[in-house]
């Protein structure tokens, strides 16, 4: 369970990548895939404009019902 804290913190960083989305590095999932397993932003050519926070399981596989096109670390400033 995440603390409420962790939650706001990533709501926070949601917020920021969607204003501003040229600041943030955008990975292509067929050129790399994340190297450990956790959340990430990810957006799809299909759903323009919409990001979401997805958790990625280490093997391939995201917890969404589509394969996202992009994915983008999700780093906390503190």
């Amino acid at each position: 369970m995440f603390t409420k804290k962790y939650v706001r913190d990533y709501e926070n960083r949601r917020s920021d990548l969607i204003r501003m989305t040229t600041k943030f590095k955008w990975v292509d999932i067929k050129k790399e895939q994340p190297m450990i397993p956790g959340l990430y932003f990810t957006k799809s050519n299909e759903f323009r404009g919409e990001v979401e926070l997805t958790q990625y399981d280490g093997v391939g596989n995201w917890s969404t019902s589509f394969k996202p096109d992009y994915w983008s670390e999700p780093l906390i400033q503190e």
